[in-house]
């Protein structure tokens, strides 16, 4: 049941393509590219979803070997992925509710009540964010390790154990710190159920398997190896603007948001860029809800009843990106709730369980128990899959993604940024400029505005705006001094309105920071050739051969410039060069016949 109905609601999922965060961290990730040698996929890029994430980019690199960039086999994998996340989790509620303490309640139904947690837990919406956006399957790939190393903890500790589940759930364990950093909260976890449900107590489950916590707290290494500075632009306690207190408290709205979104899951978001939360009422009501059940989960994990599990299992997955570690470009993200989701669903199957038995304890209908739950998992499975698959089709196109996102999220500027760089990549540049004027309008400090004036200074620069484009780069350099790509490209919008001296000041600041950047030696070159300072473009164009002598282009402008000043021989071995490098240049052949034309007249004629 749980694999058909999971296969059913993604099976649109394969009609959406890359989006978003896929490009750069899927489609132009040159390390998954090649599966040998083995450091180079397991070497992700550094400022991408894949940095510090081996096992991820791995997994990416095997999708590229098996069809490229063609999004079919990365949808499957994904599939496959969630599905076995799935029956992890079937496995885990199952064998949970058979064992003590719980077995003398639910041993005859545990079978049939994990299926029905794991099937809504599959199918819920929540979940499309994590299996049908490509990167996400960092989300789906971790819980599907951090359920593997469970399930396997679980076999161990049973009646037939056996030192391989042990190797087992430690081989997982690493593999899921290789895929993400949420992993960090594996070893407690798995000695928290250990407390709760095999061992007793905390004393009895670090002595009987004292081999197998050591193990476990050793992949701990693994993480801090994989992703040391990985996000340290991104995340961390000294990010200006997110104090470890400012973004707790604004965690409890998100964590209330995510709670509503499990038992009504609409509207659903890709991008919240959700605020730090300075609203006291905002902050004192959530607070009041998850304190209560935070109060509840502790009170339950000290006298260890077996229902405060799902409470530490929610809080404590949460904790690496929902308590007070700043994520000060993501405060809130669907993904995060993939597997605290399980702990939502299984409360609730086991509530409305608990329920229909006390409604239908005294009535004399035998039946209307077993009618009453199958009435009401149809209802509630066909509803999330229907949302599932409506959710799907979201993801074809990114233009349909993003005005939902700004439909739900009218002040996100990111979501305007990116709908105006779809704009232009399609030529529709009018509607790419005036998103990315929406998005300045309503700037976010956790955004990088430098990257929404620099695309809107290119638009207006290719547009003949040039005043206004050259506004724009000049805030975007000040913004972000150290980019050179964008000095460059302000430089040669300067240099087509002849503001050559402008250009020239601007390509020299660039060499500043890049001395030995080839291009920009280039294009400086250019700019004092037109300047008619010839002996200062030849050193740079010297300068940029020496650094890339395959560049074709400075050749032949070097050439060029050698036969302005009548230098034929020298002009003619720099036409050969970019010749050779470029065969069948028409341009630099006519020049290169006419020089030879004219040495030919120049023999012939008398002295």
């Amino acid at each position: 049941m749980i694999l058909v109905c999971t296969i059913i609601v993604y099976l649109n999922s394969f009609q959406g393509d890359f989006i978003l965060d896929d490009h750069v961290s899927i489609r132009q990730n040159l390390s998954i590219r090649r599966l040998w040698p083995i450091t180079i996929p397991l070497s992700p890029p550094p400022g991408t979803s894949v940095s510090g994430r081996p096992i991820l980019n791995l997994t990416f690199a095997l999708n590229y070997a098996a069809s490229r960039l063609s999004a079919w086999s990365y949808h499957l994998v994904n599939l496959i992925i969630h599905t076995a996340a799935a029956l992890f989790l079937y496995g885990i509620i199952r064998r949970t509710l058979i064992a003590l303490p719980l077995g003398t309640r639910y041993q005859t139904r545990a079978p049939l009540l994990a299926m029905i947690a794991a099937l809504i837990w599959a199918v819920h919406p929540l979940q499309t964010e994590s299996v049908t956006y490509m990167i996400q399957r960092s989300e789906s790939l971790a819980g599907l390790f951090y359920l593997g190393t469970l399930y396997c903890i679980i076999r161990g500790s049973g009646p037939a154990k056996s030192g391989l589940w042990t190797i087992a759930a430690i081989v997982l364990c690493s593999l899921g710190m290789g895929t993400k950093e949420m992993s960090v909260t594996i070893p407690v976890m798995v000695l928290v159920y250990d407390c709760i449900f095999l061992s007793g107590s905390l004393g009895q489950a670090l002595r009987r398997h004292k081999i197998r916590y050591i193990g476990l707290a050793g992949t701990w290494l693994v993480l801090l190896f994989v992703s040391s500075g990985a996000r340290s632009g991104s995340a961390g306690l000294g990010i200006p603007g997110y104090g470890p207190l400012a973004y707790g408290l604004t965690q409890l709205g998100v964590i209330t948001h995510y709670l509503r979104l499990c038992f009504w899951p609409h509207p659903l978001v890709m991008d919240y860029l959700w605020f730090i939360e300075t609203n006291p009422v905002a902050i004192i009501l959530p607070g009041l809800l998850i304190g209560s059940l935070l109060v509840l989960t502790m009170a339950a994990l000290i006298r260890r009843l077996p229902l405060g599990f799902p409470g530490v299992w929610f809080f404590l997955i949460l904790a690496p990106t929902s308590s007070i570690f700043p994520i000060a470009t993501e405060i809130a993200a669907e993904r995060r709730m993939y597997l605290p989701l399980a702990a939502v669903a299984i409360l609730a199957v086991l509530l409305v369980d608990h329920a229909i038995s006390l409604f239908w304890e005294k009535k004399s209908f035998p039946a209307a128990k077993r009618i009453t739950g199958i009435v009401l998992v149809s209802l509630c499975v066909t509803v999330l899959a229907l949302i599932t698959i409506r959710r799907n089709a979201d993801y074809r196109n990114p233009e349909t993604m993003w005005k939902l996102v700004l439909k739900n999220r009218p002040l996100n500027c990111r979501a305007y940024f990116n709908l105006g760089l779809y704009y232009h990549e399609r030529g529709r540049e009018e509607d790419a400029i005036a998103q990315c004027k929406n998005a300045l309008e309503c700037q976010n400090e956790s955004i990088d505005i430098s990257q929404i004036h620099a695309l809107l200074a290119n638009l207006l620069s290719d547009k003949g705006s040039y005043e206004e484009a050259w506004r724009h780069f000049e805030e975007a350099i000040h913004i972000n001094p150290q980019d050179v790509k964008l000095m460059t490209e302000y430089g040669i919008s300067l240099a087509r309105r002849n503001q050559l001296e402008r250009a020239a000041g601007v390509f020299r600041q660039a060499l500043v920071l890049q001395p030995d950047n080839s291009i920009i030696h280039y294009d400086l070159g250019n700019t004092l050739e037109m300047q008619g300072k010839f002996q200062e473009a030849t050193y740079h164009y010297g300068e940029s051969i020496r650094l890339n002598p395959g560049f074709p282009e400075v050749h032949r402008n070097l050439g060029d410039l050698l036969y302005k000043e009548g230098e034929w021989d020298a002009a003619l071995q720099e036409y050969e060069k970019a010749l050779r490098l470029k065969p069948n240049w028409g341009e630099v052949q006519e020049t290169l016949d006419q020089i030879h034309k004219q040495k030919h007249i120049s023999k012939q004629s008398p002295e």
